[in-house]
């Protein structure tokens, strides 16, 4: 310990008295390692240094694989769907797009990639709700930023090491420790103020990147629900009735029907675009990420087209039992606008194939 402070007791008072303020300053840098030099200077971190493309290749590999980690290993696969994993794939990309554009400075409000992957996959169980909300308690503490954070850490913790391949040539790509980072969750009630912030900013980041697109491109999110912003867990809501929960169903398939034909295209990166190594190993490693999830079995979602298919058959057949949109069911009176009907199954695939 003493061997540590003879560098301190060689400087001038002045300069020593200097130096112990700013060890007192608070700050905390991009990766929270809040470290400074002995003259009160940052040491080896982002903290006033403009934001360049390392570091966004690397926040952009760090994020998907602890992305991957909740699509791959949560269990029976229940928490993401393919199509999660892709759309938090071009929010990264865009957040970081915009980010790198703009000469953004590192500040303390820039958080880990830790937070990233857990606001980013809150964000896709609210654009599924259409709202920041749950309608059982049991989904209000699965979906929470506490319970993703612990689940996230016991991962961590196993010590395991992972292996990713490409998905065609089975290339081995990286193999890594899950790259977690230890925070105080909940955050003290003083540090609650970088969180909202932080969301903040990339949901802005989010929400400028997608400004830039064209409407035939613009998803319909525009950054992140401003409960999770707030770091608030989810608003609890009853469970609608039941002809509208078969409505919300329906309504949930073909909105699955519309992200798997618009997914068939994937949108090409905006970063991980420069000639170099690190940018070439970002570009392998997000794809792959994106194409093993998009290959997974075993869970309960509709990820292949003959899952889908059977799901619309099943769907259809629902519809010509009874419903206000069937041919079937309770009789038009004379005079009344037909209703929109069901599109049979072929009708569907010849609307996807011209999408």
């Amino acid at each position: 310990m003493i061997h540590k402070m003879l560098p301190l007791l060689a400087l001038p008072i002045d300069a020593l008295s200097d130096a112990f303020s700013a060890a007192l300053t608070t700050g905390e840098a991009v990766d929270a390692t809040k470290k400074r030099k002995v003259d009160g200077t940052l040491a080896a971190t982002r903290l006033g240094s403009t934001a360049t493309e390392k570091w966004a290749n690397e926040r952009f590999r760090q994020t998907m694989l602890l992305v991957r980690e909740f699509r791959m290993e949560w269990p029976n696969k229940s928490l993401l769907t393919s199509d999660d994993v892709e759309n938090i794939r071009w929010l990264v990309d865009c957040a970081l797009y915009t980010a790198t554009r703009a000469g953004h400075v590192g500040d303390i409000y820039d958080m880990n990639p830790t937070v990233w992957a857990i606001w980013l996959v809150q964000n896709q169980h609210a654009l599924k709700m259409q709202g920041w909300k749950v309608e059982s308690v049991e989904a209000q503490h699965r979906v929470s930023f506490e319970n993703l954070y612990i689940w996230l850490k016991s991962q961590h913790d196993r010590g395991d090491s992972y292996n990713l391949y490409d998905h065609v040539t089975k290339k081995l790509l990286k193999r890594y420790k899950l790259p977690f980072k230890n925070m105080t969750v909940p955050p003290a009630p003083n540090n609650l103020f970088k969180y909202v912030k932080g969301a903040r900013r990339l949901s802005t980041w989010i929400t400028e990147c997608q400004a830039t697109m064209d409407d035939t491109d613009r998803p319909e999110n525009t950054g992140l629900p401003e409960g999770i912003i707030m770091q608030q867990p989810p608003e609890l809501v009853a469970a609608p009735p039941g002809a509208a929960a078969t409505a919300a169903k329906r309504q949930a398939m073909w909105n699955r029907v519309r992200t798997k034909a618009q997914s068939r295209q994937r949108r090409p990166l905006r970063t991980a675009q420069e000639d170099s190594d690190d940018a070439e190993l970002t570009r392998e490693i997000v794809e792959a990420v994106a194409d093993e999830s998009s290959h997974a079995q075993g869970d309960g979602s509709t990820e292949s087209d003959d899952e889908l298919e059977r799901e619309l058959e099943e769907a259809l057949r629902e519809g010509e039992r009874g419903g206000p949109s069937s041919q079937g069911g309770t009789p038009r009176p004379e005079g009344e606008p037909q209703q929109p009907r069901d599109l049979t199954l072929d009708e569907l695939r010849e609307l996807l194939m011209r999408d």
